[in-house]
């Protein structure tokens, strides 16, 4: 088993839900990839991740549409139509809602309200995998998991390619192209 497995076994024995953390070297090498692009690919990057989330979870509840209004609302402020207060108010109650789930999907859900709060400050951004790779832990079991991570991580590489050449085809609020990350 991998050492950021053992570590994530021995966070679930402590009864943590979060069972990664930026310390972990899979964790960290996900941050050296996020360090090599600019805001408005990072921005893109963790929306897409969400959007794909939000849809996974109305594909398992149909009734529940709080998640794709979430990442809806979180577009519209990173193309500068809405506000934060707006967006804000629609990621925080995404995490509440987080409370009625299994932890599996609890995990899920934290990981698209941190996508989405990655139009705050990139630095948001770890957090999807953080709460989306507990999520699969969870999803799959420890003697499971090792494939499904590795492939999920590869995803993230190829997908930061992706909107890395996207990025420039969308319209950007300021605050988005303003910054450095």
């Amino acid at each position: 088993m991998e050492e950021y497995l053992k570590n994530a076994f021995l966070r679930y024995q402590r009864k943590n839900k979060i069972l990664f953390n930026k310390n972990d070297y899979i964790i960290e090498y996900i941050q050296s990839l996020l360090n090599q692009y600019d805001r408005p690919c990072i921005t893109l990057w963790a929306l897409t991740l969400a959007q794909e989330m939000a849809d996974y979870l109305f594909s398992i509840n149909s009734k529940e549409l709080q998640f794709l209004k979430t990442v809806d609302i979180c577009k519209l402020w990173a193309q500068g139509k809405c506000k934060m207060p707006i967006a804000k108010k629609e990621i925080l109650i995404s995490h509440q809602l987080a409370n009625d789930y299994n932890t599996e999907n609890n995990c899920f859900i934290h990981a698209l309200a941190q996508g989405c709060s990655a139009c705050h400050t990139i630095k948001h951004a770890i957090g999807y995998p953080i709460y989306e790779l507990s999520g699969y832990v969870y999803k799959y079991g420890f003697e499971n998991v090792e494939y499904h991570i590795k492939n999920r991580i590869k995803y993230y590489e190829e997908l930061l390619i992706e909107c890395d050449n996207k990025k420039d085809s969308i319209v950007w609020a300021k605050f988005i192209t303003n910054k450095k990350p």
